[in-house]
């Protein structure tokens, strides 16, 4: 299945919030936070103080993604202040399988990342101890860069590492993701596309950008479309969608996975009505609602304002 993991390097920090509240409610199950320490990348952003402000405005997982070093100073900081998943970078340390051991031994999700000029077989001997690989798609550092097209060999080369390993790691690619070259990502063995610019920065909304993302790349994502069904058109997208909402509709009883993915898939039109059916079905109850649609109660007061869904409330 095809995720997307926004970058809030390219949000807007006045709305750094509600921007991530945004991407919550556009169905994303996570948003990546990079941490740079002037050091390691010329560039210095955030640290554990954002991370521990975004943790309880919402309920999806806060990925760090620490480009510093050496990155065993800040996994404990980073992880107390709520991180889910830490990802370190190869380069950054000598001591990777012990950097990943802490992050494990602190209960989180650990990833390994590499640069565009390391090679693939450098995670070759920590694979089984990650939960992610990040392909660094540009160099990291800055947002709003281009693609590097030679780093699609190496896409390929870890996916099929994974595949011989038999681990259910996740492929993740971070850099000039765009429409153009987020299905070539895909195509080469990514299942999880880290966008910054390309969400954050789209003139028709976060919500929107995720939704197109995930339109572009869905027909090359074989596993995802054999596994549910999905048309390769997208028309038959939305039918499938709308008559999983009726569906839903007709059985108040029935907490419906499809609801999620109307949410993700459907125009803003559809996606009001089914918050709107979703309200009735649970007799205006808005904590219920949240857990059936499987968003945060915050994220789904942020929907009601989006579109005026209020005024029976």
């Amino acid at each position: 299945m095809i995720k997307i993991a926004p970058s809030i390097l390219s949000a807007d920090f006045m709305r750094l919030g509600e921007q991530v509240l945004e991407a919550e409610a556009a169905g994303v199950d996570r948003v990546q936070i990079d941490v740079m320490d002037g050091r390691f990348v010329p560039n210095i952003t955030f640290g554990a103080v954002a991370i521990e402000c975004l943790r309880p405005l919402t309920h999806i997982q806060l990925e760090a993604h620490l480009m510093v070093t050496p990155p065993e100073d800040f996994i404990d900081g980073i992880a107390q202040a709520g991180a889910d998943t830490i990802i370190v970078h190869q380069e950054a340390t000598p001591h990777l399988h012990r950097a990943l051991q802490q992050i494990r031994n602190l209960g989180k999700k650990a990833g390994v990342a590499l640069n565009p000029s390391s090679p693939a077989c450098l995670v070759s001997e920590v694979l089984d101890d990650v939960q992610i690989v990040l392909v660094m798609t540009v160099n990291p550092g800055f947002g709003g860069q281009e693609f590097i097209p030679r780093t699609i060999h190496k896409i390929r080369e870890i996916r099929e590492m994974i595949r011989e390993r038999g681990t259910d790691c996740e492929l993740e690619v971070d850099g000039g993701i765009n429409l153009e070259t987020a299905p070539e990502a895909i195509k080469a063995g990514a299942n999880v596309l880290v966008a910054g610019t390309a969400v954050f920065g789209a003139q028709d909304g976060v919500a929107t950008a995720i939704r197109e993302l995930i339109a572009r790349c869905t027909p090359f994502d074989t596993r995802t479309r054999n596994s549910i069904g999905m048309s390769d058109r997208p028309h038959e997208l939305r039918d499938i969608s709308l008559g999983a909402c009726e569906s839903s509709r007709r059985d108040s009883n029935e907490t419906s996975p499809d609801l999620k993915s109307l949410v993700r898939n459907l125009k803003d039109e559809a996606e009001a009505k089914a918050i709107w059916r979703t309200l009735e079905q649970t007799k205006w109850n808005r904590k219920e609602t949240a857990r059936l649609l499987n968003i945060s109660y915050k994220a789904l007061l942020y929907k009601i304002r989006q579109f005026n869904l209020d005024r029976r409330s």
